[in-house]
């Protein structure tokens, strides 16, 4: 099973709003640049959903986790933010 375009454009835009940048402009960058507008509003969904629900999802997170959030790597916890969120 492939990942879908909207996720992956989630995925790669919470990756690099880590490094700094603003949600609105990767929004408008090239990531979104060949995906449906159907895949852009899920994939905006996702983006702001799991910026406004973080710490409750890290919250959520840490309770069923046995480690520590701190030491979970970056990519696998922001793709736990989003199953979680979704």
């Amino acid at each position: 099973m492939s990942l879908s375009a909207s996720r992956r454009v989630a995925f790669l835009v919470l990756q690099e709003l880590d490094s700094g940048g603003d949600p609105g402009s990767l929004l408008h960058s090239s990531a979104m640049d060949g995906i449906s507008n159907l895949d852009v509003g899920l994939a905006t969904e996702i983006i702001y959903g799991t910026l406004r629900w973080q710490g409750e999802l890290d919250f959520v997170l840490s309770y069923f986790s046995r480690r520590n959030l701190e030491t979970i790597a970056k990519p696998l916890l922001l793709s736990l933010r989003i199953g979680l969120y979704q």
